[in-house]
């Protein structure tokens, strides 16, 4: 009935037990993988959470060196959120722990389908930190604003956006957190983690908590070490859907875009929507290549290949997932997957800022 959205600053899918991390920095969304529905293979439209937040609200794909909040044309871009909001019995609510202008989130969210929005300057903090809000405020705040609307009898569709996870790292240690690692940056991840299971927790003592599922992913992750040209952990994220009374536990190794959240996350809500966008509903259709990018670089893979093409050197990397050898840039030994390849990542791109700037037109 209803459908919460947590959107993990910086959440690289490497942090992940299940994907081979030992560090133990993220046990409650650990343990809520074991009993809901994730998907092994996610990766993000790009690298910054403009990119992240964008792509999950519209199911679009980034640009190279345009922040799609603030750029182009279109204000409003008939969203998936916009036309659920429409109905008389459902709505739609935002939730960030800044200020509400940086990077456009107030403008470009409330112009495109949510309804109610709460910022830092709703919450009761007296002396707010570089990004507003410690996440468990923002949460504690959410809990509170999700069960009045529900208790009208409406239906929500909610998105919150955490921050806690980004530089300056300033964790609170003096709200029942108690980090069980050093350094600056994993003791944010793990607050965040503990945020989050904190938030999942206070969710389960209401009755809408049974009807409610929750998308628990990342704006984009976070690179931690190098690999390819665009290094995995940068753009590989957890995607997770949970609603244990519902939806089985398994492991989904599909191809899925950050652009495929909503429309999966929709279908499986039983909401309906005209989809106009380059997103699909991994429970109906398949992907088989998935685009995305970095500053200044255009991306795309399927189950073979990783391409990257830097568009300031002009200089193309391919990379081969079933060779002994995957980190080795076999671009020019492979001149037609580049060709495909690349192709298929302009036209993307391309389609999508044109969909942004024309978003009333039927054809293209």
């Amino acid at each position: 009935r209803h459908v919460i959205f947590v959107l993990q600053e910086s959440s690289s899918a490497a942090r992940l037990r299940r994907e081979g991390s030992t560090e133990g920095l993220t046990p409650h969304l650990d343990s809520l993988i074991e009993r809901g529905r994730y998907f092994e293979n996610v990766y993000s439209t790009g690298t910054h959470t403009c990119h992240g937040l964008y792509s999950t609200i519209t199911s679009l794909p980034s640009y190279i060196n345009i922040n799609p909040l603030t750029e182009g044309l279109a204000s409003n871009l008939r969203t998936a959120y916009e036309q659920v909001a429409a109905s008389d019995e459902l709505t739609t609510m935002f939730f960030v722990t800044h200020e509400p202008h940086f990077d456009n989130v107030h403008g470009f969210t409330t112009k495109n389908g949510f309804e109610r929005f709460f910022c830092a300057d709703d919450y009761d903090i007296p002396t707010p930190k570089t990004w507003g809000a410690d996440d468990h405020i923002m949460f504690d705040y959410a809990i509170e604003a999700i069960d009045k609307e529900i208790a009208t009898g409406r239906r929500v569709v909610a998105m919150c956006l955490t921050c806690s996870n980004h530089i300056p790292y300033n964790a609170p240690l003096d709200v029942g957190f108690t980090p069980t690692t050093t350094g600056d940056e994993n003791i944010a991840v793990q607050y965040a983690d503990w945020s989050l299971g904190r938030f999942m927790d206070a969710a389960s003592r209401h009755e809408w908590f049974s009807e409610t599922l929750f998308v628990i992913t990342g704006d984009h992750g976070r690179a931690l070490g190098s690999d390819y040209y665009i290094p995995d952990s940068f753009v590989h994220i957890p995607l997770l859907f949970y609603a244990p009374e519902h939806i089985a536990s398994e492991v989904r190794s599909d191809l899925l875009s950050q652009m495929d959240t909503t429309p999966t996350a929709f279908g499986l809500a039983g909401l309906e929507w005209d989809n106009h966008t380059l997103g699909i509903d991994i429970e109906h259709e398949t992907r088989r290549l998935l685009p995305y990018g970095a500053d200044g670089c255009i991306a795309v893979r399927d189950y073979e290949w990783v391409y990257i093409y830097d568009a300031n050197e002009h200089i193309p990397y391919l990379y081969d997932l079933r060779s002994d050898e995957p980190l080795r840039n076999v671009a020019t030994e492979h001149p037609d997957v580049v060709e495909g390849m690349h192709r298929y990542a302009s036209a993307t791109t391309q389609t999508g800022w044109e969909i942004h700037n024309n978003p009333h037109r039927t054809t293209f």
